[in-house]
C-alpha cells in the first residue's frame, strides 16, 4: 500500500513538471496582451480589471472547494463526518450575493467609463492613412501603399 501511495505522488510530480515544461514554451511574446493604440490599450486595461475582479471570486471558491474535498473525503478514520445543519444565515447570504453584485457593478462602471472615453472623435488635424485589406486563407494582409509596408494579421 505504501508503494502505491509513493507511486501516485511520484506520478503527480512528474505530470506537474511535464505540464510546466510544455506550457512554458507557449509564446513568450503574447501579441494579444501587447496592445498598440489607444483603443487596444483601453481594452487591455478592461481585460486586466476583469481578471482581477473575477479572481476575487474564483480563487477563494477554488480554495474552499479543495478544502472541502480534502476535509470530508471518505476514509476509514474520518474524524469530520459530514453532518449538515440546515439553517438560514443572513450574513452568509449577504456575503455570497453581495460580493458578486458589487463586482458586476464595478465591471459595469469601468466598462461604461472607458467606452464613453473612446467615443470622443479622433484628432482631425492628422491626415488619414490609406489601408488596403486582403483576405487570405486563415489570415489578413494589410497593405499601406503610401508607406510601402505590408503586414499579415
Amino acid at each position: 500500500m505504501n508503494n502505491l501511495k509513493r507511486l501516485r505522488q511520484m506520478s503527480f510530480w512528474i505530470m506537474a513538471m511535464l505540464v510546466s515544461v510544455l506550457v512554458s514554451g507557449c509564446g513568450s511574446d503574447y501579441i494579444v496582451l501587447n496592445p498598440k493604440g489607444p483603443v487596444a490599450e483601453t481594452q487591455y486595461n478592461l481585460i486586466i480589471i476583469s481578471v482581477i475582479l473575477c479572481a476575487i471570486v474564483v480563487v477563494p471558491v477554488l480554495a474552499f472547494t479543495a478544502y472541502v474535498v480534502y476535509r470530508y473525503r471518505d476514509k476509514p478514520d474520518n474524524k469530520a463526518p459530514y453532518q449538515p445543519n440546515w439553517s438560514h444565515s443572513t450574513k452568509l447570504e449577504v456575503i455570497w450575493w453581495g460580493i458578486p453584485v458589487v463586482i458586476i457593478a464595478l465591471l459595469g462602471y469601468f466598462t461604461v467609463r472607458d467606452t464613453y472615453a473612446l467615443v470622443e472623435p479622433p484628432n482631425q488635424e492628422v491626415k488619414p492613412i490609406t489601408v488596403q485589406v486582403t483576405s487570405l486563407d486563415w489570415k489578413w494582409m494589410f497593405t499601406y501603399p503610401e508607406q510601402n509596408i505590408a503586414t499579415v494579421n
